[in-house]
């Protein structure tokens, strides 16, 4: 009976091993991360191949790059761009965090009391926290094993190894992100606390000095200089404390309710064990775990986006943690309180459209594919080498290769994976993506770099602006350098080179400012400043109370109308620091075409009048500020002109792959797009193309019409009809209609598909061609889709001049 009772005892710890083990390689699969295939157009892509590829290249944190990653990112984001330099690495690493997060989650859920809360978490790991391996993943990781390093009954050995297991890994997650190493910072400090308060563990007086070295050793490792350690520190924080005023978006108010109640919550369960168990150790516990939620929340909801997804799944799992860290949680109101924390947070991943029953459709197609990749490794390294060679060919820019050579070259723009594939000589600004310049001090640096002798020959520019942002206030140095000293020497698909120039140029000769004051909404009227250059400075003034609500929240969005003749009202986001720098205004700089015609003396946008709106995502906020805003207007006296009109026509028609001859301005939005599977060119109405004549005779041709879907059965607001019209306007101002005609396609058939016009035109003296689109009968400007194509100037010769 004893050896039959020993047998199945032996049965069933060998069951139970075997299940433990099957579940820690399951974990382990499913968080292994191998990285994006490669850099593309594609924003984040291109950055975190450029993260790949200083690291590679030895470039230096703190000087060569100034960015929201620190130099640990390229081993340890998990979808960082494939580089072979350093996937190897990469790859290593990420076997390592799956490993170390594959013990803590195993650890942490045979903790867990009862069968019932085991099955619950590791389910949820798998199907929910596996989606979201990054912030979420992290801060849950330092969270629980600094709470297990402050309660550890482990023996002296053991737990000694697990605290320089747990001093290791935050190092590292500390070298990624500075809101990683912030947390793991705070951590550090509070178990050595809490070491010399309660006289227990001293060993845990270790945790901040070896977290230092650890932190330390892997800037070395990683190829960094001690000596620019300070200056990455400082950068980090100030583009972190500038981070909820420029990079705030969006709102939703549902999973916003779900997260004040999830906070609220939290804070209840907190405070109730602090009532049951009111140690010091309890409140260290509710520090480290207040801590976690705060940074989740704003890693979360400045950006309220897909972030908030992190927010969420984080407060999926914290609950979990807490059932095995404090005692006495058996207490039935600490366990409702705990699963209504996990269960609001599964709603909110569902409001934020990622619920549970979506992740676990996803997840055996996941970690199938992860097993593949980590058992035919050198079959996934060469595909991807494989895929970055068709991937240069396919964004191969051989016009602008043969012009640049090995010269250095910066791109302006989000594309910096476009320089990797065509293995252009790259010389990047410090903050190589110019929107992360939050600060006048940061943005100097760019300045600085941008205006210097071993500034790179060659800019690459793409209007790529996020968030909507006044183009000339985004890293404005670099702006200014375009206009000041590069010009526009090419165009190929999608991209304008700018050339150094020799001698470096001025905006103007400024002249002293107007100083105006208005309160937010107001417009302030620029006509008194009409053909002058005017340069503008916004300060608006924030009260004490809505700058200490950003370190809880986020700010307020503010926005610039801007109301140019004979244009659309624009409205672009502003950044309050960056406004009160100053930007130039007026004429218009928006893309491509104006930058070409700034420096050919083409026809630009003149301002008339401006206004800042501030967006709150609390109304009664609104009602409380009553914000006002000083403008300083500075007006320039222009330098004579640039160049000549007829110099960029080459440019012009590259650029504008709809036309067979490019237009000197087009009024905003306006858009390439296919139509019935060929390049038109959609131009809203009312809107205008205007191409610059000199005296003599012309022709004219071209189509133009009305895109399908404005008129299709699908489309629940048919256009009533657009106007399209031909007026040559010539130097003394006066306008000829040459071409008037309205379709109406959602009444009248022939008015559907493309029609043709051909024109001779004799101007008299230097003026203009313009062709506009105009509302229908009613104005009515739902789905006036209007579009021209082929749309060609021919300058006749006179054959009494050829004689």
């Amino acid at each position: 009976m004893i050896f039959a009772a020993s047998i199945s005892d032996y049965s069933t710890k060998l069951y139970k091993a075997f299940l433990a083990f099957s579940l820690f390689v399951l974990v382990f699969i499913s968080f292994l991360n191998f990285g994006v295939v490669t850099a593309s157009s594609n924003s984040e892509e291109s950055w975190s191949q450029m993260l790949s590829y200083a690291c590679a290249s030895g470039w230096r944190w703190g000087s060569d790059v100034i960015f929201t990653y620190g130099p640990g990112a390229c081993y340890t984001y998990p979808n960082a761009a494939f580089d072979s330099a350093v996937f190897p690495r990469f790859l290593i690493v990420q076997i390592l965090i799956s490993l170390f997060a594959s013990c803590i989650l195993i650890f942490t859920g045979s903790r867990l009391a009862s069968a019932f809360h085991q099955l619950w978490f590791y389910l949820l790991v798998l199907v929910v926290l596996r989606a979201f391996p990054n912030d979420a993943l992290i801060f849950l990781l330092v969270t629980t094993t600094v709470l297990w390093l402050l309660r550890s009954s482990l023996r002296k050995e053991q737990h000694l190894i697990f605290l320089l297991f747990t001093t290791m890994f935050m190092a590292l997650f500390a070298l990624d992100k500075f809101t990683f190493a912030l947390l793991s910072c705070v951590m550090s400090v509070i178990v050595g606390i809490h070491a010399v308060v309660t006289k227990k563990r001293r060993v845990n007086l270790l945790v901040p000095p070896l977290f230092m070295l650890f932190f330390l050793a892997g800037w070395w490792l990683l190829g960094q200089s001690l000596s620019d350690l300070g200056p990455f520190l400082s950068y980090s924080i100030e583009l972190s404390s500038e981070f909820s005023s420029t990079m705030s978006l969006g709102f939703i108010g549902s999973e916003l309710v779900c997260t004040l109640l999830v906070c609220v919550l939290t804070l209840l369960l907190l405070l109730l064990k602090i009532r049951e168990e009111p140690t010091f150790e309890v409140f260290c516990y509710s520090i480290c775990i207040l801590m976690t939620v705060f940074l989740g929340w704003k890693s979360g909801f400045v950006r309220h986006d897909a972030h908030s997804l992190q927010f969420f799944a984080l407060m999926v799992f914290l609950p979990f943690t807490v059932l095995t860290v404090f005692d006495r949680i058996r207490h039935l109101p600490s366990l409702v309180l705990c699963y209504l924390i996990a269960g609001i947070s599964l709603y909110g991943l569902t409001l934020a459209g990622e619920g549970p029953l979506k992740l676990a459709g996803k997840w055996p197609t996941e970690v199938s594919g992860n097993f593949h990749n980590l058992v035919f490794y050198p079959d996934i390294v060469e595909s991807r080498k494989a895929r970055k060679a068709w991937m240069s060919q396919y964004y191969k820019l051989p016009v602008i290769s043969g012009i640049v050579g090995n010269s250095t070259v910066d791109m302006i723009g989000l594309e910096q994976g476009i320089l990797l594939l065509n293995d252009f000589n790259w010389k990047p600004r410090p903050l190589f993506q110019g929107y992360t310049a939050y600060t006048p001090s940061l943005r100097k640096l760019n300045t600085s770099f941008i205006q210097g002798a071993d500034a790179p020959e060659y800019l690459l520019y793409k209007n790529q602006i996020v968030d909507g942002r006044f183009p000339m206030m985004n890293d404005k140095g670099v702006m200014e350098a375009l206009l000041t000293r590069y010009k526009p020497i090419a165009y190929e698909k999608g991209y304008l080179l700018f050339q150094k120039k020799l001698e470096n140029e001025e905006i103007g000769v400024a002249a002293d400012d107007a100083l105006f004051s208005k309160n937010l909404g107001e417009n302030l009227d620029l006509t008194a400043f009409k053909g002058e250059r005017i340069y503008l400075k916004v300060k608006i003034d924030q009260p004490l109370w809505l700058k200490l609500l950003t370190l809880l929240y986020r700010a307020p969005r503010y926005y610039i109308h801007v109301i140019a003749e004979g244009e659309h009202e624009h409205f672009f986001r502003i950044l309050p620091k960056l406004a009160a720098d100053g930007f130039l205004l007026s004429p218009l700089v928006i893309d491509e075409t104006d930058l070409i015609n700034w420096h050919t003396g083409g026809s630009l946008p003149v301002v008339s009048s401006v206004r800042v709106t501030a967006e709150y995502d609390l109304p009664w906020l609104a009602r409380l500020s009553n914000l006002s805003v000083q403008y300083s207007v500075v007006p320039i006296k222009s330098r004579s002109g640039n160049g000549s009109h007829t110099s960029v026509s080459k440019l012009l028609d590259n650029y504008f792959p709809a036309l067979l001859s490019g237009p000197s301005r087009v009024t905003r939005p306006f858009e390439n797009i296919l139509e019935d599977r060929v390049t038109v060119m959609m131009v809203h109405p009312p809107g205008a193309m205007s191409y610059p004549l000199e005296s003599g005779k012309y022709l004219l041709t071209g189509q133009y019409g009305i895109l399908a879907g404005a008129y299709s059965e699908n489309n629940p607001f048919p256009t009533d009809g657009a106007g399209f019209s031909i007026i040559l306007r010539e130097g003394s101002g006066q306008e000829t209609v040459l071409y008037d005609v309205l379709l109406n396609p959602s009444q009248v058939l022939s008015s559907r598909g493309p029609h043709e016009f051909s024109l001779d035109i004799e101007a008299s003296m230097e003026g203009v061609v313009e062709l506009r689109t105009t509302g229908g009968p009613k104005n009515e400007l739902s789905s006036d889709w209007t579009y021209w194509r082929g749309v060609k100037l021919e300058k006749l010769v006179d054959p009494d001049v050829v004689r």
